[in-house]
């Protein structure tokens, strides 16, 4: 019985991927896109941003310090406003969607790259339906789901880094920069974004201290030990 599991366990991963997935949809698409009070400001800064004509440097004259640090999430809902008009707020909506979808699937994909088993991946990837940022903000018009695709997406990459056998001088710094890319754009995605941008900035700063010859298995299970903690927070 064992033995047919740990046969068939990537099957088995696949189906319980596919399965969240289809309840996250069938969670959020009745629901959205829902507007809440933080929207307000949301809109009135992208329209700030257009009469500026994205122009960066007047764009910040018009508000304050702190609401500088929404920038990029801002300038994503500004395009779209520009490419959708009045439905622009569906198309967020739809595009929270597809980011929780890549979000989880570079979940799965980050464990498998420092080699955690699709039967552990299967029997932790249901904890993410315990997570807000997987319940209860993706029908919403607002900064939190993208926020959570842009720490993915450089956790990913830093995976993807740290993974590569031997790369050369040239794609190792193209992983970094690739890296910082991220990083800041997070930095400019939301004010909470400190401690996290920090966090994987000294994870950059390490990576020439040979952290890449840390054992998979033991990183793989601090990723999956994080993931747990976060949904069950």
């Amino acid at each position: 019985m064992i033995q047919q599991i740990l046969r068939q366990q990537v099957k088995l991963g696949l189906i319980v991927f596919i399965a969240v997935l289809l309840l996250l949809l069938i969670r959020h698409w009745p629901l959205g896109p829902k507007i809440a009070v933080d929207f307000i400001r949301f809109n009135d800064w992208s329209d700030y941003l257009l009469e500026a004509g994205f122009n960066y440097q007047d764009y910040w004259a018009m508000i304050g310090r702190p609401e500088r640090l929404y920038t990029v999430t801002i300038s994503v809902m500004a395009a779209l406003k520009v490419l959708f008009d009045d439905n622009w707020t569906s198309v967020y909506f739809g595009l929270n969607l597809v980011w929780t979808g890549l979000l989880l699937g570079m979940l799965c994909h980050s464990a498998r790259m420092l080699e955690v088993s699709w039967l552990a991946i299967a029997a932790l990837l249901p904890l993410v339906l315990l997570s807000a940022d997987f319940m209860y903000w993706p029908h919403y018009v607002l900064s939190d789901t993208f926020f959570a695709f842009l720490l993915m997406l450089a956790v990913w990459w830093l995976v993807f880094t740290l993974t590569r056998p031997n790369p050369s001088l040239r794609v190792r710094s193209a992983l970094l920069s690739g890296a910082l890319l991220l990083i800041g754009l997070i930095a400019f995605a939301r004010p909470t974004s400190a401690p996290y941008a920090g966090s994987l900035l000294l994870f950059v700063l390490l990576l020439p201290l040979a952290v890449h010859r840390w054992r998979p298995a033991w990183v793989g299970f601090g990723l999956m030990l994080t993931v747990v903690v976060l949904a069950v927070a």
